[in-house]
C-alpha cells in the first residue's frame, strides 16, 4: 500500500512538473497546439505500425470501432483544448478544473456502463472536489455577475464572492472554460476507452 501511495504522489508531482513546463514552452512558442497535436498522431502511427509488426493484426471484435474513433477525436480536442486554457488561465486553476475528470467519469460511467462509485470512491470524489474546490479559491481577481449585484445585499457580496469565486471563475476567463470542457470530454474519453477494452 506504501508503495502505492509513493507512485500516485510520484505521478502528481511530474504531472504538475509537466503542466508548469509546458505553460512555459507555449507561452513562447506560436501553433504550439498543432504541433503537439501531430506529435501525437505521428506517435499513434508509429505506434500502431510496431505492434502491427511485432504482434500482428489484433483481434477487433464488434463494437470496437465506433468508441474507439469516437476516443480518438476525444483525446485529440482533450489536448488541444488543454494546452489553449493553459495559454490563457493560470497553470494551477487548469491543473486543478482538470483534476475535475474523476467526478465527473460518474456521469458517462452510470449512463453507458451503468456503473456506480463505491463507497470508498465517494470519498475519494469528496475529497478531490474539495481540494480542487480550495486550490481555485486563491486565483485571479473575478467579480460577482452583474445581475447577482442587483439582487444580493450588499452586506453579504463580498462573502458570497469569496465563497463562490471558483464557480464564478469559470464563466470569467476562458482558459477556465476551456479547462472544464476538457475534464468532461476526459470523462467521456475515460469511459468510452472502457467499452474499447472491454
Amino acid at each position: 500500500m506504501a508503495t502505492l501511495f509513493l507512485l500516485v504522489c510520484a505521478g502528481a508531482f511530474f504531472w504538475g512538473v509537466t503542466n508548469v513546463l509546458e505553460k512555459r514552452y507555449i507561452n513562447r512558442q506560436a501553433g504550439v497546439e498543432i504541433m503537439v497535436i501531430a506529435t501525437m498522431l505521428g506517435a499513434s502511427a508509429f505506434s500502431f505500425i510496431a505492434q502491427f509488426v511485432m504482434l500482428g493484426m489484433p483481434q477487433i471484435y464488434s463494437g470496437f470501432w465506433l468508441p474507439f474513433f469516437v476516443s480518438i477525436l476525444v483525446v485529440f480536442g482533450v489536448r488541444y483544448w488543454e494546452l489553449k486554457a493553459q495559454k490563457t488561465e493560470e497553470v494551477s486553476i487548469v491543473a486543478a478544473l482538470i483534476g475535475l475528470t474523476p467526478v465527473l467519469v460518474i456521469i458517462p460511467s452510470f449512463i453507458i456502463l451503468k456503473e456506480l462509485p463505491t463507497p470508498f470512491g465517494l470519498i475519494g470524489i469528496f475529497l478531490t472536489t474539495l481540494g480542487i474546490y480550495s486550490l481555485n479559491i486563491k486565483g485571479a481577481k473575478v467579480e460577482l455577475p452583474t445581475k447577482l449585484q442587483l439582487i444580493i445585499p450588499q452586506r453579504f457580496q463580498r462573502h458570497i464572492l469569496f465563497w463562490g469565486a471558483p464557480f464564478f471563475r469559470l464563466f470569467s476567463t476562458q482558459g477556465a472554460k476551456l479547462a472544464l470542457l476538457v475534464a468532461t470530454l476526459g470523462a467521456i474519453g475515460l469511459t468510452l476507452g472502457k467499452i474499447i477494452v472491454l
